[in-house]
């Protein structure tokens, strides 16, 4: 039987390597787009610099909106008249369904009385899906169309759940905390999260067919 000599055996394994090994670039991402497996070793992970950009976005919005403001402050009147709008909606919605009910600020009066908050006005969502847009890689414009269809989704499902509130205040008060607590604010995030995931899929596309183009 013939043997391999080290000369032979060294070349084999440098081709073995060479064909084999999965090039170390293979599963970056490129910076430059969305969703996208290309890119070189160099080159810092797209999936890093969104995350961080976005949880440095949600940090900010929630320090501008919970920050202690003075009550005679602009930003604390405008947190407050934002509320009393979230309050008239509500109640106009309540009446609809045959509920007598008035608004006067931030209290809706009637069988079940809510007052409305800052952790009812659904802002936290809202800065969740806000942060993740304005972290994501897309052109001021499709960021702009997106933070409206978000905000815009996530206060019409407020309002839903203002009222979805009261009625179950009124007819099942036994279940209201649980529903309140645990079962309706995981459903806004849950909201935002997958209208940020279909509007990045559709800049994704977007992206992707102004570029075959």
């Amino acid at each position: 039987m013939a043997e391999s000599s080290p000369t032979t055996t060294r070349c084999f394994k440098r081709r073995w390597r060479a064909e084999y090994r999965k090039p170390p670039h293979l599963f970056a991402f490129r910076s430059r787009g969305p969703w996208q497996v290309r890119g070189v070793a160099t080159e810092r992970p797209a999936t890093h610099t969104f995350v961080l950009k976005a949880v440095l976005w949600m940090l900010l919005l929630c320090t501008l909106f919970y920050y202690p403001y003075a009550p005679d402050s602009w930003p604390s009147q405008a947190i407050d008249a934002y509320l009393c709008l979230i309050a008239q909606a509500s109640g106009w919605l309540i009446a609809r369904f045959g509920q007598d009910v008035s608004v006067v600020g931030t209290s809706i009066a009637g069988v079940f009385p809510l007052q409305i908050v800052k952790t009812c006005s659904a802002l936290d969502a809202q800065a969740l899906y806000a942060a993740a847009a304005l972290a994501f890689p897309a052109s001021p414009a499709r960021k702009a169309l997106g933070l409206a269809l978000g905000v815009t989704a996530l206060t019409a499902l407020n309002l839903a759940r203002i009222v979805c509130l009261y009625l179950v205040g009124v007819h099942a008060p036994l279940r209201f905390d649980t529903i309140h607590e645990d079962w309706l604010p995981g459903a806004l995030v849950l909201v935002a999260c997958l209208t940020f995931a279909g509007w990045a899929r559709w800049v994704g596309h977007a992206e992707h067919a102004a570029h075959a183009t």
